[in-house]
């Protein structure tokens, strides 16, 4: 049950932007062999095909549909390792509509190659962090080797540009930037609530950690303009966190501002990179979002009015 909860937990606590999943958009991770693993959105698009336990969850009923499987297969869900399947199985329709030899764009670090689906891949061990499980297995040839647990971005946009993973260094622009945040918020109070006291209380915040500060340059909500984004998260204590993440002019005037410093807050936001998935001179946003018990990868791309989810992927809570 607290597994299940948690997971409710997980997901409410990103209500505050819309989703629109694009089906030509997948967050992956680098398995190493050459080896991607895409997520594939259609578990969250079509919940429907799910029944509901009496918490509202419909995971147990997608993980004992997987159990089914693995089982008729000669497996169970407490096998160990990866577990990869060469043919598009009948039951792997509620999985995912992608077929072995489909090709993709996959835009890391390092460029972005040309990939190919060569298989599918359960893990079983995701049921203990209520994880996806299921996953499709590309493969590309590049000379270059991505790291293990880097993230990626898969598409069909040849023209997407490669994943920015790097942060802003100049040291004068940087500088200026964490003055902002740290004269912004040094000594503002912050509300939390105290489970060994049972009562809610007030926080100072007064101590910035170097790791808690991310920028980017790129554009964001301007095509025509270079932006840069700002973000800080930070723990205040073991449960909750202070974030505020922002887009800024290139003369530090605020545009847009995403997140902002509010009581309470059990998650944390952390840019981890940008990219123009689709090449039309915006760029998205990756994050890693989260809270003390469970995390996930999130593309946001701006519509015109807000920043909107289109691909999310590794969402696990505990």
């Amino acid at each position: 049950m607290r597994n299940i909860l948690s997971l409710i937990i997980l997901f409410f606590l990103f209500l505050n932007f819309a989703f629109s999943f694009n089906n030509n958009v997948y967050i992956g991770i680098s398995i190493g062999e050459k080896k991607i693993l895409l997520q594939d959105h259609i578990f969250a698009n079509n919940e429907s095909l799910w029944k509901e336990n009496e918490y509202g969850s419909i995971y147990e009923d997608y993980m004992n549909y997987i159990e089914k499987f693995l089982i008729n297969k000669g497996y169970s869900l407490q096998d160990t390792g990866y577990l990869y399947f060469n043919e598009y199985y009948p039951e792997f329709k509620k999985l995912t509509n992608i077929k072995t030899d489909e090709e993709f764009y996959i835009s890391t670090s390092k460029g972005v190659f040309k990939g190919i689906v060569t298989s599918y891949c359960l893990i079983p061990s995701d049921t203990y962090i209520n994880g996806n499980i299921f996953y499709v297995v590309l493969e590309y040839k590049n000379d270059e080797q991505v790291e293990i647990d880097e993230p990626v971005v898969i598409s069909k946009y040849e023209n997407m540009s490669i994943l920015n993973l790097k942060q802003l260094h100049d040291r004068n622009t940087v500088d200026n930037f964490k003055n902002i945040i740290i004269n912004t918020l040094s000594g503002k109070k912050v509300k939390i609530y105290d489970s060994e006291e049972d009562r809610d209380k007030l926080v100072v915040i007064d101590t910035f950690y170097e790791d808690s500060f991310r920028f980017f340059k790129g554009h964001f909500t301007n095509k025509d303009e270079e932006q840069y984004i700002i973000n800080f998260s930070q723990n205040i204590t073991s449960e909750f966190y202070i974030n505020t993440s922002f887009i800024t002019d290139k003369d530090g005037n605020v545009v847009y501002k995403m997140i902002s410093v509010k009581d309470k807050d059990y998650d944390y936001f952390m840019v981890k990179g940008i990219i123009d998935v689709d090449g039309d001179g915006l760029d998205e946003i990756l994050a890693d979002q989260g809270y003390y018990e469970g995390n996930g990868l999130y593309l946001y791309k701006f519509d015109g009015n807000d920043f909107i989810v289109i691909a999310d992927g590794f969402v696990y809570g505990v």
